[in-house]
């Protein structure tokens, strides 16, 4: 084969492996999951990119003070994005939403020295960062009311970098740099800490740790070297990630998919975002248009909420109640991993009989009838929304007791030639009740009437005179005949009653 015809074949089978890589890609991940980094040469300039390759953007960050970004974690309940600024010695913050809202959190008690990267833990209620210039862990509170220093002893803390939290161990990780080139960990309850064995993996200048849960294994990202590496958290030791076909030049932080297999860094130098899956089948660059890449940093996930329990009902089975829905349950944030996915909304909807109930949009609904009731969740945040739906909940219609508790008597003993004849229908139920009401006679039967009475109340009904009836009237001027009531409540059961009854002709 010539020169040219084997460049030409290079080149496509390149592209061909290219869009393969694609597909697969998108493939694996869902529409709306996103991944948010840093951008160290560009002020306050936090993107994002969707995992998929659709497109990205950059945050506003309006209102924050700062102009040298470090890391960057989540707090979606509350909506807000948190970064370290190097320069200002200052832990900043804007809205998730991409409004701005930008600001700085109170530090009061704590030490800010060239933070770099922070750990939110909400459910802790603090964030924690690492002072590359004063070899301290520290932390504030979430609600602004100050914070203070990480008790460690036992740990390595020299030019900590990017620490993470693990609630599920009671531990916070951090990476500590050139020249010690240790992974260290410490308990967040202040009893001690130590470092990881990370024999047979490489730790060149590590900036960025994260875990696999699913394989017990923690991960970071070599500045000085083309390698994302990790140790075996059972302390056996660790290895290096193939990373054929992506990027990897001065890699800066990494953040886990446990359920897709797949690790992602930020390329410093190289201004890319890549992947690589867990298995060691190799990996490849994220399409990120619309999103700025300078100097990129500490990539973190962004998914929508997570199904993990179905929403349930609670009221009694009756009419009118008032029945209560469940948030339902959703799967946790994986701090851990860098992945989050807790919902910063919830909606809920209602049906009956499977036909959604119109305006029930609340947690709590009234039963107006009865039937089968149903209740969905759907939580959210800026990634897209997931939904639940609840078992049935069955209330019961209305029905008749022991005693039908409906009646019925003439509303005049004396009526004209012509009628008609009034009967009145008292219901003394908690519920209403319709029905049919004739009158039978040996001389014929009237018109039968359709007719509803409400609940606790009263009706009169006017039946016409058929011929026979009028003729039987006027000859005899009285006339004998039995009322037929065949009632239905709303459950839809039928009694039928009977009561006879005479009138006689009014005087002209």
């Amino acid at each position: 084969m010539d020169t040219r015809r084997r460049s030409h074949w290079i080149a496509a089978l390149s592209i061909l492996a290219a869009l393969l890589l694609l597909g697969s890609l998108a493939s694996s991940a869902r529409a709306g999951d996103r991944v948010y980094w840093v951008n160290q040469s560009a002020p306050n300039k936090i993107s994002w990119a969707n995992v998929d390759g659709s497109g990205g953007g950059d945050l506003s960050t309006a209102g924050a003070p700062g102009s040298q970004p470090r890391g960057v974690a989540i707090d979606v309940a509350a909506g807000r994005v948190y970064w370290t600024d190097r320069a200002a010695n200052l832990i900043v913050f804007a809205d998730l939403n991409g409004s701005g809202g930008g600001g700085s959190l109170n530090t009061a008690g704590a030490t800010v020295n060239l933070p770099n990267a922070a750990a939110v833990y909400p459910a802790g209620g603090r964030i924690y960062w690492a002072n590359e210039g004063a070899n301290r862990i520290s932390f504030a509170n979430l609600d602004n009311t100050g914070g203070g220093d990480l008790t460690i002893t036992g740990a390595t803390v020299s030019v900590p970098i990017a620490p993470m939290v693990d609630p599920g161990s009671g531990r916070i990780y951090w990476a500590n740099a050139n020249p010690t080139n240790v992974i260290s960990f410490a308990n967040l309850d202040g009893t001690g800490g130590a470092n990881l064995n990370t024999t047979g993996a490489t730790v060149a200048n590590p900036h960025g740790v994260a875990l696999d849960p699913v394989a017990g294994r923690i991960y970071w990202a070599n500045v000085n070297a083309p390698a994302i590496s990790y140790a075996n958290l059972n302390g056996s030791g660790g290895g290096n990630l193939n990373t054929a076909g992506a990027t990897v030049n001065v890699p800066v932080g990494v953040a886990i998919d446990p359920a897709a297999r797949r690790i992602y860094w930020a390329n410093q130098v190289g201004n890319r975002i890549s992947f690589a899956n867990l298995d060691g089948s190799g990996g490849g660059d994220l399409n990120t248009p619309g999103a700025t890449l300078s100097g990129s940093r500490s990539p973190v996930l962004l998914q929508a909420p997570s199904p993990a329990g179905a929403p349930q009902i609670a009221g009694a089975a009756k009419i009118g109640s008032v029945l209560s829905c469940s948030a339902g349950s959703w799967a946790p944030d994986l701090l851990g991993s860098w992945l989050y996915r807790a919902p910063s909304g919830l909606a809920y909807s209602w049906s009956r009989n499977g036909a959604n109930i119109p305006g029930a949009s609340g947690a709590t609904h009234t039963a107006a009838a009865g039937g089968s009731y149903r209740c969905s969740v759907t939580a959210s945040n800026v990634a897209g929304g997931s939904s639940q739906t609840s078992a049935a909940h069955t209330v019961a219609a209305q029905a008749f007791g022991a005693r039908t508790l409906v009646g019925m008597r003439l509303g005049a003993r004396r009526i004209r030639g012509r009628g008609p004849i009034k009967v009145v229908v008292s219901n003394r139920n908690r519920f209403p009740v319709s029905g049919k009401l004739s009158a039978k006679a040996t001389s014929g039967v009237s018109r039968s009437r359709g007719f509803v009475v409400g609940a606790k109340a009263k009706k009169t009904i006017r039946l016409k005179l058929s011929k026979p009836l009028k003729r039987s009237l006027k000859r005899k001027r009285k006339l004998s005949f039995l009322l037929v009531m065949k009632v239905r409540d709303p459950a839809g059961n039928t009694r039928t009653l009977r009561k006879n009854v005479s009138l006689r002709l009014k005087s002209a």
